[in-house]
């Protein structure tokens, strides 16, 4: 339990990338700060007797916990409307002040997203967002990607599919972007899913390019608004109702780097069935990281080991897969959380993240 003013600090500076400072000419107000954006996101500062801590809270938790808890007020020389102050005078449950300190933690992470999406935002409007071009893995950046929401899926029992016969697919393209563009995806899929439902990932290949499908069970789109799914802040009225945080922006960037990669995204859902983004990109990209003019190759002994697949002994599946498994036929379903990634060889050029 956290009390006196070092301990609630100490706290909030272990957080990454964030630094304290006292700006002001009396010293007792203290400020905790992201270091990209300098932005506040927690004050310190004793006033009547006793500690008090402004705190960034939803607005739609604003008014509750102000009427729930007399020592919660509306911030103290800060914006009504996105601050409470928490006055520490003995009044609040102890398991309510770890709770707000839980929505420092939460705003920091906030933060962060905001400020790296209005950066984003930033270089496609100036022209400044450039590819930095390699050859890459899609299909283990899918899994790695896939696996950053292990504890979500495991949570909804969401089921995965579609990734069992998955195989080395390389493309010339920016790693890092094309992980963004996954992550924005596969983000969407596990948070619209049904509790129980379903996401469906494919991967396939023609002669030049790639296409990468994701399909989730849940609400949908409704037919009305598919056109404008992919627009600047433009956000679903389910989307609103689920997504307190969003701003918007999320599809339009993906789509905006796809294109970047000289690909393109399409989106199709049946409202209360399904909903399906599918995106193609091409295979090799001219002059990639050189002046030479030649394509990219792919590197030399880099072939990915699917840990789906059967005859890979590290993947682990239920008792019912395990059956299916040493009679010789592949399991139709495996849970993310059963499964351990096999990283390729180092050589191989790739970025993982």
């Amino acid at each position: 339990m956290m009390k006196t003013r070092e301990e609630i600090l100490a706290y909030a500076l272990s957080f990454a990338e964030v630094y304290t400072e006292c700006p002001f000419r009396d010293q007792n107000w203290q400020l905790v700060r992201l270091k990209e954006n300098k932005k506040a996101f927690l004050w310190i500062y004793d006033r009547g007797g006793y500690l008090n801590l402004n705190v960034k809270v939803a607005p739609e938790w604003r008014e509750f916990w102000r009427n729930t808890y007399p020592a919660v007020v509306a911030g103290y020389h800060q914006n009504k409307m996105h601050w409470n102050t928490i006055i520490l005078d003995g009044t609040i449950p102890e398991e309510k002040r770890n709770h707000y300190l839980r929505i420092v933690s939460q705003e920091v992470k906030r933060l962060s997203r905001l400020v790296k999406t209005m950066l984003d935002l930033s270089k496609i409007d100036s022209g400044e967002m450039k590819l930095r071009l390699t050859r890459f893995d899609l299909s283990n950046t899918v899994f790695v990607t896939l696996l950053s929401f292990e504890k979500a899926i495991e949570d909804k029992k969401i089921e995965i599919r579609g990734l069992e016969t998955a195989s080395s697919l390389f493309v010339d393209g920016d790693p890092d972007m094309i992980h963004q563009v996954l992550y924005n995806l596969l983000e969407n899929a596990v948070k619209f899913t049904n509790v129980e439902g379903y996401i469906d990932i494919r991967l396939a290949e023609t002669n030049d390019r790639v296409t990468v499908t994701i399909k989730n069970s849940g609400p949908g789109i409704p037919a009305d608004e598919v056109a404008m799914i992919f627009d600047r802040f433009y956000k679903t009225d389910k989307s609103r109702s689920q997504d307190k945080n969003g701003m918007g922006l999320g599809l339009y960037i993906v789509r905006t780097i796809i294109r970047l990669h000289g690909g393109e995204i399409s989106v199709s859902s049946v409202e209360n069935e399904f909903c399906q983004f599918e995106f193609w990109l091409p295979k090799k990209i001219k002059d990639l990281n050189s002046d030479k003019g030649k394509d990219s190759k792919e590197p030399k002994d880099s072939k990915w080991s699917n840990p789906l697949k059967n005859d890979n002994k590290q993947a682990k599946t239920d008792k019912k897969a395990k059956k299916k498994e040493d009679a010789g036929s592949a399991p139709e379903v495996i849970e993310v959380t059963d499964v351990e990634i096999v990283e390729k060889p180092k050589d191989d050029g790739a970025a993982l993240h």
